[in-house]
């Protein structure tokens, strides 16, 4: 290898090696900063300073080498124990971890480093040391007596002190290289490009496959003509009567050369439909297993972008003078490292969010009973291939009146739904702050968050319980490039709804629908849920009302598996499709996540299913968000039921039934008195019967509506009148489920409740 590749390749390895050496010595030093005299992590951040210092040495970067000399030899003093770090030597220490990170983004753009500012920070630390031992450690750089090149010199000489006794336990490697072992697994070092290329490849394996759709189409339609060939041969064979042919005569010897040509062609198409079978399903197979194991290759755990946030954490408190730990869950699971990376600076502003917005001063976590330590906990976990990442705090919740207040100030139309008002924190522009600080008040961060995972094809939403905390939650999927989806029409386009959206595709008439005061409501297996024509949510040149004979939809599952259905001209078929991102400013939306190329050689745009759910509920189709929506407030540790039934025995039974699966019920003989209940008590959910004294279900329904406060509680009727007529009453007064008693099922019953709550 000449000079200047072999530069080039040490240039990438401490590239590398500096984003691990940085990220573990900012995590060293949070450690460090709470509790000081633990000597195990003065020793790693020592180790790691003499790392990158040995390393930039290699890779020719001397004003970084110079730099942590100087951090080594500050380090070296807290470990000798000379001196115990004050806040403000931590503050140094910070700075320095900070410049080294910008170095290596400065370095990885392809930018030389900042030589003065390299320079000026060595001379900070330098000085801070001599000022802790009195000028002791104002020397050159020379080899420390237990260092390798002291012991090489000198073999009998014998180290100042004794091996660090922990020097497995978090200690770097000490060498710049491409690969590592953790837990007797080793890890490589790859470059982007050679796995882009791995993918690329497979990718051109699925296309291929694909392809092999349409040449087995090709073969079918090759196949009929076989089979109309030989039905041919049958019809002329059927004109020469055995009875009348005489043996030997060249019309049986006809006829029986048509026997063995129908035969051996009925056979030769057999073999040939079966061979076609077998190498399809090889192919379908190899392309499976292929495209699994190419996207496994760029598959990272969540950790390498989550632990991050504790430094981000441990600065944001710092300014806004709060107290508070970081705690991370489900680190191990994966997404695309394309898919990290697009999430790093969003879980940056949720974590700056939920600090500056969400945690309470400490007077007031005083004042509120709360522990003067905040907590914000980091949740990630995979699911069916999709990757949910939440970010939780333990503060006050959404300040609903001060976000209200606001929006009046901004002169913005105010919704009456709390959810929806607590959505519009996301709008671009928006914040609660009146001056803009160094950590918020711009009206930028969440606006950004929202449009950075919608890119990647996912949601984010927001749930809250006041005076207790926030989480805001990230649904995206693992990889961004490759799904299976159901083919659409609307007009002349088509559409790609990713599979994993779709509950199922089901045939709507007009029996199955309803007029609202808020849009159409779509009733299906006993639950209402809001209808939209795609071509109205995506607007011209698309058709923007559905056709007369269009009764196909779509039952999506949205954002906080809120569902909806999404009626469209014509399903066509599932198809595994490759997404490629939309060229800028073509067609860019929070609903489009790109484009695919189908087995036909048509365009598809592919739809963002979690998107569309929260674009019909902006849109106010059907009832408020609130009223319909299994995105509410995160439910109680027992929420509390209200079943009113005339009938002891019915009221019994649906009770008997909700307590035992672990809720607490009250009862009501009747709709009036459980109007009254409802007023005295906090209650998540009522199930009512119709026919009752007083105040029928129906009437409880329309004075619930009426309500403000209680307006958008789930009501689901339990009754023996299930005539279409009654149905369609029970949809316009509000109702969210119609259950008939004739066929009263447990389970159902239950999966509503756990669905609305």
């Amino acid at each position: 290898m000449d000079r200047n590749a072999l530069a080039a390749r040490l240039a990438t390895i401490f590239l590398a090696e500096l984003e691990d050496q940085v990220q573990t010595l900012n995590l060293e030093l949070i450690a460090f900063e709470k509790t000081p005299a633990d000597t195990e992590r003065i020793h790693t951040l020592f180790r790691v300073a003499h790392t990158i210092k040995g390393a930039a040495a290699a890779a020719g970067q001397p004003d970084i080498r110079g730099c942590c000399h100087a951090l080594e030899s500050l380090l070296d003093l807290f470990r000798d124990g000379v001196a115990s770090p004050t806040p403000e030597d931590f503050k140094l220490l910070f700075r320095a971890a900070d410049l080294l990170a910008s170095c290596r983004a400065t370095l990885a753009s392809g930018e030389p480093t900042d030589s003065e500012a390299l320079q000026a920070m060595g001379r900070d630390l330098t000085a801070r040391s001599d000022g802790l031992a009195g000028g002791a450690l104002a020397r050159p750089e020379t080899p420390r007596r237990d260092s390798p090149a002291s012991l090489a010199a000198s073999p009998a000489a014998s180290p100042a002190r004794p091996p660090d006794a922990h020097a497995g336990a978090h200690a770097p490697a000490s060498d710049p290289k491409p690969t590592r072992s953790v837990g007797g697994e080793t890890l490589l070092r790859i470059e982007a490009a050679k796995i882009d290329g791995v993918l690329a490849a497979s990718t051109h394996l699925v296309e291929t496959f694909v392809g092999l759709g349409v040449i087995e189409n090709e073969v079918r339609i090759v196949d009929q003509g076989l089979e109309e060939l030989a039905r041919a041969w049958k019809q002329a064979r059927s004109h020469l009567a055995p009875s009348s042919l005489e043996r030997g005569s060249p019309a049986e010897v006809a006829h029986n050369s048509i026997d063995e040509l129908v035969r051996r062609l009925t056979l030769l198409t057999g073999q040939r439909r079966a061979r076609l079978r077998r190498h399809l399903r090889a192919a379908r197979q190899a392309s499976a297993v292929v495209s699994e194991r190419a996207t496994s290759l760029r598959l990272r755990p969540v950790d390498e972008v989550v632990v991050g946030l504790r430094r981000v954490a441990r600065d944001v408190a710092e300014q806004c003078d709060k107290a508070v730990k970081v705690e991370i869950v489900g680190g191990e699971a994966e997404a695309d490292a394309a898919v990290l990376g697009a999430l790093r600076e969003p879980l940056v502003h949720l974590m700056r969010n939920a600090i500056d917005h969400g945690i309470e001063s400490r007077e007031a976590r005083a004042a509120a009973g709360k522990d003067d330590e905040a907590t914000v906990i980091v949740r990630a976990q995979n699911e069916g291939g999709r990757l949910l990442v939440s970010v939780e705090d333990n503060g006050g919740g959404i300040d609903l009146i001060g976000v209200r207040r606001r929006l009046d100030a901004l002169g913005w139309v105010t919704p009456e739904d709390d959810r929806e008002v607590a959505d519009c924190i996301f709008r671009p522009g928006f914040s609660t702050r009146d001056d803009a600080t160094d950590i918020s008040g711009r009206g930028v961060g969440l606006d950004l968050v929202r449009r950075a995972v919608s890119g990647l094809g996912g949601t984010v939403r927001i749930d809250w319980k006041p005076g207790l905390g926030t989480r805001f939650t990230i649904d995206c999927p693992m990889s961004a490039s490759a799904l299976a989806a159901i083919l659409a029409r609307v007009g002349t386009q088509l559409y790609a709804i990713p599979l994993a959206d779709v509950a199922r595709v089901v045939r709507s008439g007009d029996e199955h629908r309803y007029r609202l005061a808020g849009g159409e409501v779509f009733q299906d297996r006993d639950l209402p849920m809001p209808v939209a024509y795609l071509g109205a949510i995506l607007g011209a040149p698309l058709p923007l009302e559905a056709p007369e004979d269009s009764t196909t939809a779509l039952v999506i599952e949205g954002a906080a598996g809120a569902m909806f259905a999404l009626e469209v001209d014509e399903v066509l078929r599932v198809q595994d499709l490759v997404v490629r991102p939309l060229a800028e400013g073509r067609l860019q939306s929070e609903l489009i996540r790109g484009a695919a190329v189908t087995d036909h050689d048509q365009i598809a745009l592919v739809l963002n299913g979690p998107a569309l759910g929260q674009e019909v509920r902006r849109r106010r189709f059907g009832r408020p968000a609130g009223a319909v929506s299994a995105a509410t407030e995160a439910p109680k540790a027992q929420p509390t039921l209200l079943v009113a039934d005339d009938s002891i025995t019915s009221r019994t039974l649906v009770a008997s039934a909700l307590e035992a699966a672990g809720y607490k019920v009250i009862v009501a003989p009747d709709g009036l008195e459980a109007f009254r209940l409802l007023q005295e008590h906090a209650v998540d959910l009522v199930v009512s019967d119709v026919e009752m004294p007083h105040m029928d279900g129906f009437q409880l329904c329309e004075a619930l509506r009426r309500s403000e406060r209680i307006r958008t509680m789930p009501v689901i009727v339990v009754t023996s009148r299930e005539s279409p007529e009654d149905r369609a009453r029970g949809m316009e007064v509000g109702a969210d489920a119609y259950l008939g008693k004739s066929s009263f099922d447990q389970e159902r019953l239950l999966a509503l409740v756990t669905r609305f709550l």
